[in-house]
């Protein structure tokens, strides 16, 4: 295999009979082919977007642009600005937990 072949992942593989190990290399590797897709992505809309227009048709899609101001209040500021204290500021604070998960290439040995 080349350098720029790529294994392919399955769309629909039996993931349940893999090792959890397995499972990372199978999820580095979904993630490192969608990646040059997500690229081509952001490239192609970024020119769309600065072409100006609002509608542009292809022959097979149609880009609809549409341009918008987004407003976000800063509460917390108001909240201290208006003498409100801190422990009034965290009791009406919300937090959750979230799980990240970070995937890597491991160095060619």
């Amino acid at each position: 295999m080349n350098a720029k072949t790529r294994h392919v992942v399955s769309l629909k593989p039996d993931y349940k009979s893999l090792t959890i190990e397995e499972k990372v290399d199978e999820l580095g590797e979904l993630r490192a082919a969608l990646q040059p897709l997500i690229n081509a992505q952001k490239e192609l809309e970024k020119d769309v977007k600065a072409d100006g227009r609002t509608e542009i048709n292809g022959s097979k899609y149609r880009a609809t642009v549409s341009f918008s101001e987004r407003a976000t209040v800063a509460w917390k500021k108001i909240a201290e600005k208006l003498g409100a204290s801190k422990q009034i500021i965290i009791g009406n604070t919300s937090k959750s937990k979230v799980t990240s998960l970070r995937v890597t290439a491991l160095p060619k040995s």
